[in-house]
């Protein structure tokens, strides 16, 4: 690991990959890890694992487990990120696909891998909520105002799910669950089941080809 001159940034984890991103020389010059926004409260970065082109991580700059804990001044400006890349992806790709792992802390990740809040963006659409309202509690979550909170204050793992025009989905989990849960369940949708572990494939040109796809249009 490359040396990190720690930011004027609380909270914040000098293990966490994504705190790292901006400040860690070793990340932020891989030409994958071009951050396609940045604004004061979250960075835009494709992610490992792009089974396709299309496949971006809206991450807070701080280190906060989920996004349900996140800032309540923060919420303006992820509103505005996640309606923006959610028709961007449309656009571009012809559906969209959002999820989150919502860790509470580093020993419950609720199949995540890193408990630092982010958001996957998987430019196609997959039917994940038929298979998981079988599997776990769900709370339907409004579509709301810009100004509202994306998710309320969570005390407990979750996951989240939003695919083509319904409301998101809060998937309430009260047992550990296999690493990159939700990633497994689009792989084995979309016939790339063999492909769902980031760190064995990480579709390097997949990103590349995003990253030129969608650099610049995401204001």
């Amino acid at each position: 690991m490359s040396t990190v001159e720690r930011p004027d940034m609380e909270p914040f984890d000098a293990g966490c990959v994504f705190c790292r991103m901006k400040f860690d020389a070793e990340l932020s010059g891989d030409p994958a890890n071009e951050l396609l926004y940045s604004g004061e409260f979250h960075y835009v970065v494709c992610g490992l694992g792009a089974w396709i082109p299309g496949y971006v991580l809206l991450v807070t700059h701080r280190h906060f487990d989920n996004f349900s804990v996140s800032p309540d001044e923060s919420q303006a400006e992820f509103n505005s990120l996640f309606a923006k890349i959610d028709t961007l992806f449309m656009e571009e790709f012809g559906g969209v696909t959002i999820f989150e792992h919502g860790a509470i802390d580093d020993k419950r990740r609720t199949g995540g891998c890193i408990n630092h809040a982010h958001m996957h963006f998987i430019g196609k659409n997959v039917d994940l909520c038929g298979e998981l309202k079988q599997q776990f509690r769900q709370i339907a979550i409004p579509n709301g105002v810009p100004s509202a909170r994306h998710l309320p204050p969570l005390g407990a793992p979750y996951l989240y799910v939003k695919q083509r025009d319904e409301e998101g989905r809060l998937f309430v989990v009260e047992q550990p669950l296999a690493t990159q849960f939700l990633r497994q369940k689009v792989a084995s949708r979309i016939g790339m089941q063999k492909y769902w572990d980031y760190r064995l494939h990480p579709f390097e040109e997949n990103i590349m080809t995003t990253i030129g796809l969608l650099r610049g249009k995401i204001k």
